[in-house]
């Protein structure tokens, strides 16, 4: 996910305030998470700690290998060099998703405006 967001191991290091070996760690499974650390990584990567746990790479190369077969290319391996690359593909799965919580935000914001009318009224 740290990938496929464009951050480093450098960058996210910063934001937990350790060095870039101990965020290695962390990525590598040596070192034990504290929930802290773990909300503060789901934080910055704007995603839940649940989707993080849950996530497996494997599917998005799934995903990206069958677009390729299915017409797009050849396959996996011809269809992108680098994880920008990737990442554009991986946006245009998502960008629909993105569209419908933004609209789903608005109306939860409307729906909260309407009950603090109501409740003024009362």
């Amino acid at each position: 996910m740290r990938e496929l967001r464009g951050y480093t191991q450098e960058h996210m290091s910063k934001v937990l305030d350790i060095d870039k070996t101990s965020y290695g760690h962390i990525e590598s499974g040596k070192t034990k998470l504290s929930v802290e650390r773990f909300e503060k990584i789901a934080d910055e990567l704007g995603t839940t700690c649940l989707a993080i746990d849950e996530f497996d790479d494997s599917n998005i190369f799934h995903i990206i290998n069958h677009q390729c077969t299915n017409g797009a290319g050849s396959g996996f391996a011809n269809f992108y060099n680098t994880v920008e690359e990737m990442k554009k593909v991986v946006d245009t799965f998502t960008e629909p998703y993105k569209q419908q919580i933004a609209i789903l935000e608005k109306l939860l914001a409307s729906k909260d405006e309407e009950i603090r009318l109501l409740k003024q009224r009362q």
